[in-house]
């Protein structure tokens, strides 16, 4: 997942731009959110991948349809007296591509040929980082630094898991 960041970086300078047309707004929560999925053989792989990022998880062979959902708060740095939510779910998922063929036009029904293709595995996470409900930001607040704070947690969290 350590792939993200050059995304993230890309994703940051015209997620600014847009931030500067939204003071007008005057938002008062500030969201980012996003999904990271990193490709993986099978979903053994997976979730011994995941185990990587979730030590305190013990994934035993043949496990499936295991997620996590945690929130972490922490104090905001760039907004002193207010918490950010740190929200992630991971999990291991599969893509499966087929193919699916009908007769020809104008000819009696036949029912539809499913050919699969392939099946794919992913360590997926997704991340939810925003200044939380309950502390709503000030008009004037400078979103600049929020952002930056935002894109931050949200690399953390994707390179190294949920820590505190």
């Amino acid at each position: 997942m350590e792939d993200s960041v050059a995304a993230a970086k890309a994703f940051a300078t015209s997620a600014k731009k847009l931030l500067q047309y939204s003071r007008d707004a005057r938002p008062v929560r500030v969201a980012l959110g996003s999904v990271v999925m990193e490709p993986v053989e099978n979903r053994d792989a997976g979730y011994i991948r995941l185990a990587q990022f979730l030590p305190a998880y013990r994934f035993e062979p043949g496990i499936s349809e295991f997620l996590l959902q945690v929130n972490r708060r922490r104090q905001s740095k760039s907004c002193p007296g207010h918490e950010i939510n740190r929200l992630s779910k991971w999990s291991v998922v599969a893509q499966r591509y087929s193919i699916v063929t009908f007769g020809p036009p104008g000819t009696n029904f036949q029912p539809p040929e499913v050919h699969q293709e392939e099946e794919l595995y992913f360590c997926r996470c997704e991340v939810d980082i925003n200044n939380t409900q309950r502390q709503l930001l000030e008009p004037d607040t400078d979103l600049d630094p929020l952002f930056d704070e935002l894109m931050e947690l949200a690399t953390e969290i994707q390179q190294k898991g949920p820590i505190a």
